[in-house]
Parts: structure tokens; sequence; C-alpha cells
């Protein structure tokens, strides 16, 4: 193969080469300066900054070209000046500016992308500004260096003269030549182990040099993955512990359903999807969560919060609204609307921490949760049991919760026996009547239960606190009377002894005909889950 050497063809051009490098600089001055007035804009308004904001028009792969090209040509005509022994100190400083622009560039694309979805906190903001400042200086200056080499050129100074023939070059530095590609092995070797010795030497003389450089760039490849891995993004999942800038999180479940707790429609053109997680403050000045700096990430599309359908979701525990947080960690769940249309594929909570500096602790930046979304409306099952039996409710959104009823009684009104002492020395023992209370639209009875109530530490006893509660959210009375099967649903006042004491014993208050009924079941509906435990 015949090649020509190319340092001719470059010192004939040379004012040419720098005038297309002088250009693509001038327009990457261009591509900075917007870049500059973006983050100029966002730190005085966000709002305004991102009003059409789109990402090409900031930051684009033409820039990433433009850079490219610039060290490219600098490489290039750097290694004419070595070869030549010509002064190289511009094209070192370009190449060394050029790679940090890049790098530069390349970290304002990853936080460009996500803009829309993502307040910048106002010192990263202020980072990139500065930044950009910088990088717009030292390009002007580069700018001007090459443009003095373009037109101010004096090429007798270097050597070159108007005329090849008055060149410090000869025209072997256009003569052809011709490539061999032949491989004599033992010569390879030794060549590269003499190169490998050159190397060793060359350690060995300036070693401190190459000591600290390497240093340096540990140092620089540390902090890179640190802000990266650790500051700018941080991934967890479900059941994982993490802490943010003032609070600590645990995201404990996540569903996607369209049922409310008694099965009835809750909307017809959106899905909800419930993150059930549980929190607490890390520092005293923590008052609140910030909510509006949580959102749900489904593909490309953000969605944010809504608390229109707490009340419907009461068997999932407590909406978060602002209550304060505390020392030890409180359950609580956020409700996100998806519109029906939308394809549910890989879901994750998405917290934006905004670089906060609270004790001198950083929080990241972004943390991603991701979720194990289950369809708690599709997933129908039936277990039974018998008094005496325990119930557990694991296969449930109840989780760990177990309810034992050891005995269940029917009557009109019960007796409760305790010792009444008019003085010291003088009691005697007394009758208490429990009945149930006049109100509703039917006559009364009472279920005397004995038995115990477990809930699962998930749970939120804001919206079940005891056996009455509970029954009231998911239990049915099914009996058989005059061969005709009924259900009703529990739905008791508060029932109880005012003077006698009374130790797991719970009335609930049931149709008076259940009395005389047969074939009596409780009937615990847990969404599609259904649990029946049969009383007689």
């Amino acid at each position: 193969m015949i090649l020509r050497k190319p340092y001719a063809l470059f010192i004939k051009y040379f004012r040419i080469i720098h005038l297309v490098m002088a250009i693509l600089i001038g327009i990457l001055i261009y591509r900075t300066n917007i870049l500059l007035s973006f983050f100029g804009t966002y730190l005085d308004d966000y709002k305004l900054a991102l009003d059409g904001f789109v990402l090409g028009d900031t930051i684009n792969i033409y820039s990433f070209l433009l850079i490219l090209i610039i060290i490219i040509a600098t490489v290039a005509v750097m290694s004419v000046m070595i070869v030549k022994k010509k002064p190289k100190f511009l094209y070192i400083y370009n190449l060394v500016i050029y790679l940090a622009i890049i790098l530069y560039f390349i970290f304002a694309y990853s936080v460009l992308k996500d803009i829309n979805s993502a307040i910048l906190d106002i010192r990263v903001s202020k980072a990139f500004r500065d930044i950009s400042v910088m990088a717009l200086a030292l390009e002007v200056l580069s700018f001007l260096l090459v443009l003095v080499r373009a037109t101010g050129f004096d090429v007798k100074k270097f050597n070159f003269g108007a005329d090849l023939h008055s060149l410090d070059i000869s025209e072997k530095d256009s003569e052809e030549i011709e490539v061999v590609f032949e491989l004599d092995q033992n010569k390879a070797r030794r060549k590269l182990r003499r190169k490998l010795r050159d190397v060793w030497y060359t350690y060995i003389e300036h070693r401190f040099a190459f000591n600290l450089g390497a240093v340096i760039l540990f140092i620089i490849l540390a902090f890179a993955i640190y802000f990266n891995t650790g500051v700018y993004i941080a991934n967890y999942h479900e059941d994982d512990y993490f802490s943010a800038s003032g609070f600590s999180m645990e995201i404990t479940d996540s569903y996607i359903l369209d049922n409310d707790y008694e099965g009835n429609k809750i909307t017809t053109n959106e899905t909800l999807i419930i993150v059930n997680f549980q929190v607490k403050r890390n520092y005293i000045s923590t008052k609140t969560l910030n909510t509006g700096l949580i959102t749900l990430r489904i593909g490309d599309s953000s969605y944010g919060h809504t608390n229109a359908y707490d009340a419907y979701l009461a068997d999932l525990g407590t909406g978060y609204t602002n209550q304060r947080l505390t020392d030890d960690y409180k359950p609580y769940f956020l409700v996100f609307a998806i519109p029906n249309t939308s394809q549910i594929n890989i879901a994750k909570l998405k917290i934006n921490d905004n670089i906060s500096y609270v004790n001198g602790q950083m929080g990241a930046r972004n943390i991603f949760v991701g979720l194990d979304l289950q369809d708690v409306d599709n997933n129908a099952q039936e277990f039974t049991n018998t008094v005496g039996e325990t119930i557990d409710f694991s296969e449930s959104i109840l989780k760990d919760t177990k309810l034992t009823v050891k005995e269940a009684l029917m009557a009109n009104s019960f007796k409760a026996t305790y010792n009444f002492c008019a003085s010291q020395n003088y009691c005697y023992e007394s009758t208490e009547y429990i009945t149930p209370t006049a109100t509703g639209n039917y006559s009364k009875s009472l279920m005397r239960l004995s038995g115990e109530l477990k809930l699962s530490s998930d749970i939120s006893r804001s919206t079940i606190s005891d056996l009455r509660s509970f029954f009231n959210m998911f239990a049915t009375i099914e009996y058989q009377i005059n061969g005709n099967i009924k259900q009703v649903k529990i739905n008791s006042q508060n029932i109880k002894t005012n003077i006698a004491k009374e130790n797991n014993i719970t009335y609930i208050e049931i149709p008076r005909e259940v009395n005389n009924a047969s074939n009596i079941k409780i009937i615990f509906k847990i969404r599609q889950i259904t649990y029946i435990c049969t009383i007689r």
C-alpha cells in the first residue's frame, strides 16, 4: 500500500485549517452561550425558562460533533508541530479545555433531558451557570489564538516560508512511501519489550508527577461515579430504606386498582396506583413531607398525586395530607391517577431531593424507587374457617394481620357482672345490662365476640383501631332464615360496658332475626379475597 506523508499538506493549508477551526469554535461559543442563557434564566424564573423549552434547541448531537471535530483537528495539527519541533502550547491548551467542555456538555445533557419532571436546586443551577461562564471564557481565548494563527501568522518565524523550497522541510515530506504489512514476531516482541522498558524508565524518572496525576485522576473518577450513582441519581426498590433531606422512608407496597374497599367502581376513565410507605423525620426542623416533589414515572410520563380518592381507600391505610412527621415511622399512602389509555409497564416513584445540605449531610438530587405493582382487584381467592380458628389475612392487602374468634354468642341483650363497693368493707355483686342502640331502620340484637385482632404493623391504626372498626369495614353477616339466605353489611355502633370490665370482649350489632337463623357466617371481603368464618 502506498501512502503519502501528510506534513506538507498540513503546512500548505495551515491558515485554512486554522480558519475552519476558528469558525467551528465560534459556533461552539454560540452554542455555549445558549446554554448559559438557559441556566441564567432558570435561576431568575424557572417557569419562564421551561416555557416552550426544547432540549434539541439548547443542546443536541451537533454540539458534541462540533467539539469532537475541533479535538480531532487540534490533535492533527499538534502532531505536525511535534514532528517539526514547533511551538505547540496552543494545541495542548485546546485539547485540554475541549476535553473538559465535552464532559461538561455530557453532564448538562443528562440534567436537561429530565428538566421538565424535576426542579433543579438553586445550587445546581448556579454551578451549571458558572461553569458555562468559564467554558465561554476559555472558548473565546481559544478562538482569538486560533484566529491569530489563521490571519496573522508569520510563516517565516516558523520556517515554513511562502515557497516549499524555503521551508524547513524537503520534498521528502511529500514523497510516496511503501507500507508493507508484514509482521516479524521476534522483532515485534523485542520492540514491545524495549517500549515497555522505556515506559518503565520514564515512569521511574518522573514517578512523582505520574503518581500525582494518577491520584488526581482517581479522585476525579471517584467523584464522578459518586455523584452519578449516589448523589445525582439514587436507585432503590420496594422494602429498601433510604434517607433524603430531612426524612427517611420505606416504600412498603404498591397497588393498581379502580374499586373502593366495598368493591364499587371508583372511576371509569382512570386507573389508580397507590403507593404505601412509612416515613419519619431525620431532623427536628423537618415538619412535613413535600409531596409536590414526588411523582410517579411510567415510561416517559410523570404523574402527580391526588387526595381526591383517599376516602374510598380506607382499607389501605391513611392518605398523606401534610401530617406532621415524627421521630417514629408512620404509615401512609399516596394515590396517582393514570389515564386508562396508558400502558403501565415499569413504574417508578421519583423523589426530587434538590441536593439539600442539612447539618452537613448532602441528599440525592433524584431518588428513584422501583415499584412491584399488585393488581388487587383481579386476584379472587376464598378461605374458610370456623369459630376458634385463627384467620390469617396474609394473602390480602392486610398482610400479617390475624383474627381469632374464640366464641360468638347472640342475644337481644347481655349481662355483665361486677363488684360494687359501697364502702371499703362492704361490696356486693351487681349486674350491668348491655343492649343495642335504638338507631337504625331495623330491629337489632347483639353478637358477643370473644377474641383478639392483631393488626399488621404496616396497617394505619387511624382507620382500623379495634375489632368493631375491623368488622364495620370488612365484614358481612350471612344467615339463612325461613329458607332464604340473607346478607347484611355490619355497621355497628360502639357498644361497650360502662362499669363492668371485660377483657377481649367486643359487642357487634346485628339484625334481631339472626338469633333464630341457621347457617350463620361472617364473611370478610378484602378486595377480591374472601375469608369465611362459620359461626353456626
